[in-house]
């Protein structure tokens, strides 16, 4: 009996010993599997912050990108005008840089050629579409007195200057007078496909144009732009070429 009551006794020992192994077991592999879930949960997070931090940085580095061409908080309000020009022209021009003086109530528009082949209609109706988007758009600040120039360049470096448009008509004296639109054209002989005086069709509404090293070779092409007033022949011209231009456009000043 007293035999007996000894093994009972030393089997509930033994099992509460045996049940305290595996409570105690249980326990461990509890607090591994908790530790294990808040690793995996860390690696979570942290793979998380590092999609955010790239997706971040990529924007980033658009808006940048964006900033760096089109000047800082300002470029919002040349989005419009630059979206209609893209969809026209986007083929042939990039944006390269904006650059917006507000004190001068001036703005200047570079962009670069994409190797593509234009004549000067391509680069007039780039004028043109300027002057749609002003027409259509009365409350932009553009039409604000604004002194608008586009500048075309072959490279990023740059150079070569190809063609330039501007809404100034003079700027003698400190007093810059504007046009009420885009009317003006400086072309160089490094226009693509426009090297000659007789290239230069279609442009109605173009009242002033600056020419450089272009070959005059029909000065009566120039009588069929019917808004022209002023022609001036910068570089590459001798003063007897001045008074042939002057004599075949009696209504225009040539200088």
């Amino acid at each position: 009996m007293l035999y007996t009551s000894g093994l009972r006794r030393l089997h509930q020992a033994t099992d509460k010993r045996f049940v305290r192994r595996q409570l105690k077991c249980l326990l461990c592999e509890v607090y591994e599997e908790m530790q294990n879930s808040k690793e995996k949960r860390n690696i979570i997070r942290r793979s998380k912050l590092i999609i955010i931090a790239i997706f971040c940085m990529t924007i980033f580095l658009i808006l940048a990108c964006l900033i760096s061409k089109v000047g800082f908080l300002t470029s919002p309000r040349v989005w419009g005008v630059l979206y209609q020009e893209n969809l026209k022209y986007g083929q042939y021009i990039s944006i390269y840089h904006v650059m917006i003086d507000k004190k001068e109530s001036a703005i200047t528009f570079i962009y670069v050629i994409n190797n593509k082949i234009c004549t000067i209609q391509d680069y007039d109706g780039i004028r043109e579409t300027f002057n749609d988007y002003l027409e259509t758009h009365p409350d932009s600040f553009l039409n604000d007195e604004y002194s608008i120039e586009i500048e075309i360049i072959g490279t990023k470096s740059g150079g070569p200057g190809i063609v330039q448009f501007s809404n100034i008509r003079s700027n003698e004296n400190d007093d810059v007078l504007l046009y009420d639109e885009i009317s003006d054209m400086t072309i160089t002989q490094e226009a693509v496909k426009c090297n000659k005086i007789s290239q230069i069709t279609g442009c109605d509404t173009l009242r002033s144009l600056h020419l450089s090293n272009v070959e005059l070779d029909d000065l009566e092409s120039l009588g069929k732009l019917p808004s022209l007033e002023y022609i001036e022949l910068r570089f590459g011209y001798t003063k007897t070429d001045v008074l042939a231009v002057r004599a075949a456009l009696p209504d225009c000043v040539v200088n």
